[in-house]
């Protein structure tokens, strides 16, 4: 399903023209490296996973009642939010469960996902004899500590994000799920403080919504001591603030963003872009649909840091296949 980030868009014959040459509509497709392709912290989390399923077929012991077969790789939050991610470590042999549900692991392998997880739930899995191994962003890791660092400081810990998201349940659980978890930057204005107070935020949420929560946090706590723990992934700040220079300065027709609906940072990216020019966001090619473009003169294909090269790729050659046939006419 494509959704549109822009309510003004209107696809097909419906959108004015764009502009023509000899008469005839070209569509320009452009794909820029610097603006598609996994964050350093998943292409890591991506290559422990793709070792972890190598070393589990070595682990075969005929001998051993729990491992007579291939060791098994479980896991309960997706390695990263995007479907065809997940769909190929499935198929390499991840199998997703309900630790709740299970008694006992069979020393099986579990993996933390990128998005890390709390002291407590890795005790419960190891309470349940799972060999665990991790996968999580050191940008993650390093959040937490900065959540326990001021924890045992005497700091209250406020955090900015989901409060169901990943992410924030592990560095909720860091500090014993003693923080404030917000989401709006409104809350700012609720939240009456009485202690020293750290405010950290998710990783992959906008940079201008947690600067505007904390200054309303400031404004309705005039006199609490509160510093501000800018803790949004350099990576995807960095994507967010390129793509959107480049669409304010070459204004192209289009912007087609790659990536799951269900992730943060490509949600984001749309969001921000669809405030410059229209704005799509597809999870891959098959989403998108050859009249939706009849009237662009030029389209500029960007991802989320989830989204896997490959797709992004797909989806410009989609749109390329397009513009050849327009030149064609």
């Amino acid at each position: 399903m494509v959704e549109s980030f822009d309510k003004q868009y209107q696809p097909k014959a419906d959108r004015p023209m764009a502009g023509a040459v000899s008469g005839k509509l070209e569509m320009k497709v452009i794909l820029l490296p610097k603006f598609y392709g996994h964050c350093p912290g998943l292409k890591r989390s991506l290559r422990i996973a793709d070792e972890l399923i190598l070393e589990s077929k070595k682990d075969c012991n005929p001998t051993s009642p729990r491992l007579r077969g291939a060791r098994k790789i479980y896991y309960d939050v997706p390695l990263a939010h995007n479907e065809e991610v997940e769909k190929r470590l499935k198929k390499g042999g991840f199998k997703e469960v309900n630790i709740d549900e299970i008694k006992d692991g069979k020393s099986q392998y579990f993996l933390i996902s990128a998005h890390g997880a709390s002291p407590a739930k890795i005790a419960l899995l190891e309470s349940k004899n799972y060999v665990i191994k991790s996968a999580v962003c050191p940008t993650v890791e390093h959040v937490q500590k900065i959540a326990m660092a001021d924890h045992a400081a005497a700091y209250k810990i406020v955090i900015f994000g989901k409060k169901d998201h990943p992410e924030i349940k592990g560095v909720n659980g860091c500090v014993s799920d003693s923080s404030i978890v917000v989401s709006h930057a409104d809350d700012g204005l609720m939240i009456k403080l009485d202690q020293k107070t750290s405010v950290i935020c998710q990783t992959t949420i906008s940079s201008d919504k947690f600067a505007e929560f904390v200054q309303n946090l400031k404004k309705s706590n005039p006199k609490v001591e509160i510093i501000t723990r800018n803790t949004i992934c350099p990576i995807v700040e960095d994507r967010v603030r390129k793509c959107s220079a480049y669409v304010e300065t070459e204004k192209p027709d289009l912007v087609v963003v790659v990536g799951s609906k269900t992730s943060s940072n490509t949600k984001q990216l749309a969001s921000k872009l669809s405030k410059i020019v229209p704005t799509l966001l597809v999870a891959d090619e098959e989403e998108i649909k050859e009249e939706d473009f009849k009237n662009i003169k030029t389209v500029l294909v960007v991802s989320g840091t989830s989204a896997p090269p490959e797709i992004v790729e797909r989806v410009a050659e989609r749109l390329r296949t397009y513009e050849r046939r327009k030149k064609a006419k």
